[in-house]
């Protein structure tokens, strides 16, 4: 009796410790993975962040201000996400005065293309 209980209790590390193996070799991989995804063109990443200034909803271009006299045009790629407080927006859900972050990258013909783009929570509000 006790045999069997210490083969069964054995069987069960064994099963476990497999499992989070594989959970771990998973997580090594997607930290990998997802970044070549994100900028599969080999581009540099960039980021910047200020003010959505216009929205272009039609053709998925924002302009955001960073300054007085700093501002850039994006489009949104195919793939882009939006988010807030680590949740999916809707692009549609971007309005004029909201502060994002962009990560994009730089197009040979001087274009800016966004792949995530952030959204900060307005004042007052919190995550």
């Amino acid at each position: 009796m006790f045999d069997r209980r210490l083969i069964r209790e054995k069987r069960s590390a064994s099963l476990l410790g497999g499992i989070l193996t594989g959970v771990l070799a998973m997580l090594f991989v997607m930290a990998f993975a997802f970044p070549a995804f994100a900028f599969s063109t080999g581009a540099t990443p960039f980021s910047y962040s200020g003010k959505v200034v216009a929205i272009d909803n039609a053709d998925r271009i924002v302009t955001v201000q960073a300054g007085p006299n700093d501002q850039q045009i994006f489009r949104m790629s195919d793939h882009a996400t939006v988010s807030k407080c680590g949740k999916l927006e809707s692009f549609g859900n971007l309005k004029i005065g909201d502060n994002v972050t962009i990560a994009y990258y730089e197009t040979g013909d001087n274009n800016f293309v966004a792949n995530d783009m952030s959204l900060s929570p307005s004042m007052g509000q919190h995550c």
